[in-house]
C-alpha cells in the first residue's frame, strides 16, 4: 500500500457528536503542504494502531499542527486529546482495488480477495464509490451458495467477534415499519424461557425507522463487546446496534450507500444477515 506525505500533529477535540462518519479536521496549510484534498483517506496513527478517517479541510477550527477529532472518535477509539500523532496520505490497498476490478468484470473471487475488500471496507480505506461498485454488483451477477458463505465469512472476520457458552439462538426479520413489532417482543419472551438470544441490528435501510430506531426510544443501543457479554451472562438476551460494536462492520458501510435507493440485492442481503450471526 503506498503511503506518503507523512506529518506530526497535536490532537484537539472537537466537541461535536457526530455518530457514525469518520473525520478529522485539518488546516488547509498542513493540508496544501502534504497534498491533501478534502474528503481523502488519511491515516491517523496513535501508539501503532493506524485509525483511517476522511480529512475535511478547515482554517477555523484547528491551527496548523492541529488535528480535530470528533467526540465519539476521541471516545470510541480512546486517542487523547492534545497527544502528538502522525497522519499520513493513503490508498486503497492495491490488492482489493484489484479483486474489486475482477468482481466487476464477472470473475469469480478467491476467499483472500473477498477478505481484503471487505478489510478495507471495514477500515475506511474504500470510498462510498468504491463500496458502492461492489454492492450493485449483486444486483447484475448471482452469487453461489460458497461466495455467499466466503462474503458473510470474510465480513465478520474483519470485525469484533463474540462467543457465548451453550445453545446460542437468534431470530430475524427485515424490521422496518411492518417488522418492527416482532424483534422486543420475542427477544425477551425467548429469553425468559432459558434460550440465549443475543440479538443485534441494524439501522433503517428500507425504511424511515429499523429495529434500531425504535429499540433506541426507549434505551441505549450501543454497548461494548465486554458490556453486551455482561448483558447476555446477566438477562440471557440483549438488543444493541451492531454498527456500533463494529461487528461486521463493512456491512454497515454497505448498507449506508444502498439507502438512498432503499434497496440491496439479494445476495447482499443474505451476507448482510448472515455475517452477524457469525460474528455472534
Amino acid at each position: 500500500m503506498s503511503k506518503t506525505a507523512i506529518f506530526h500533529a497535536k490532537t484537539k477535540l472537537i466537541p461535536i457528536h457526530d455518530g457514525e462518519e469518520l473525520i478529522v479536521l485539518i488546516n488547509e496549510t498542513d493540508a496544501w503542504e502534504n497534498g491533501i484534498s478534502a474528503m481523502d483517506k488519511v491515516v491517523v496513527n496513535y501508539k501503532g494502531k493506524d485509525l483511517v478517517l476522511n480529512a475535511d479541510l478547515t482554517t477555523k477550527y484547528v491551527k496548523p499542527g492541529e488535528i480535530g477529532l470528533y467526540e465519539d472518535i476521541v471516545e470510541k477509539y480512546e486517542i487523547p486529546v492534545e497527544t502528538p500523532v502522525t497522519v499520513q496520505f493513503t490508498q486503497t490497498d492495491s490488492k482489493a482495488m484489484e479483486s474489486l476490478k475482477k468482481a466487476i468484470k464477472g470473475g469469480k473471487l478467491k476467499y483472500d480477495e473477498t477478505y481484503a475488500i471487505m478489510k478495507d471496507i471495514a477500515e475506511n480505506r474504500f470510498t462510498d464509490t468504491l463500496i458502492t461498485y461492489y454492492s450493485a454488483i449483486g444486483f447484475f451477477k448471482k452469487a453461489t451458495d460458497q461466495e455467499l458463505y466466503e462474503m458473510a465469512k470474510a465480513m465478520a472476520e474483519t470485525g469484533e467477534m463474540l462467543h457465548f457458552d451453550g445453545v446460542v439462538a437468534d431470530k430475524h426479520c427485515m424490521g422496518g415499519v411492518p417488522g418492527n413489532e416482532t424483534t422486543m417482543i420475542m427477544i425477551p419472551l425467548l429469553a425468559s424461557l432459558g434460550i440465549k438470544m443475543p440479538k443485534t441490528f441494524s439501522k433503517a435501510i428500507t425504511s424511515p425507522a429499523a429495529t434500531g430506531e425504535c429499540v433506541n426510544v426507549l434505551m441505549d443501543i450501543s454497548f461494548s463487546k465486554k458490556e453486551i457479554e455482561n448483558l447476555v451472562k446477566k438477562e440471557n438476551c440483549c438488543l444493541v446496534w451492531g454498527g456500533g460494536l463494529d461487528l461486521a462492520p463493512a456491512d454497515e458501510k454497505l448498507i449506508k450507500v444502498a439507502y438512498p435507493l432503499s434497496m440491496q440485492s439479494y445476495s447482499r442481503t443474505v451476507v448482510s444477515i448472515m455475517a452477524k450471526k457469525y460474528a455472534m
